[in-house]
């Protein structure tokens, strides 16, 4: 019956702005975390070109082996993927389509 699905549909009405606006966050959000996945790829990729005794007085941080570095790519993918996918479901959720 109509009635008793009232309550809701003005419940979800109500929160259409703020989930349009969440979603306009996490959009940006991951924007961000894809530049940043872009630099950590030539951060990698370059910190492998320079030579470990170059920089170790400059910076005293131990050398990062390749499996920490693919890590580090790999999370902020995820990272961004899983932003971009908030997107998208908060965006659907402000146009009444549900999450897909």
């Amino acid at each position: 019956p109509r009635s008793t699905l009232f309550p809701y549909t003005t419940l979800f009405r109500s929160a259409s702005p703020f989930m349009d606006v969440l979603g306009t966050l996490f959009g940006i959000l991951s924007g961000f975390l894809y530049l940043a996945l872009a630099i950590v790829i030539l951060a990698a990729i370059g910190i492998s070109f320079i030579p470990a005794y170059a920089y170790t007085d400059l910076l005293p941080l131990p050398t990062l082996s390749l499996v920490t570095r693919v890590l580090v790519v790999l999370t902020v993918l995820f990272a961004a993927m899983t932003a971009s996918s908030a997107s998208q479901a908060c965006h659907a959720a402000a146009r009444g389509k549900g999450a897909q």
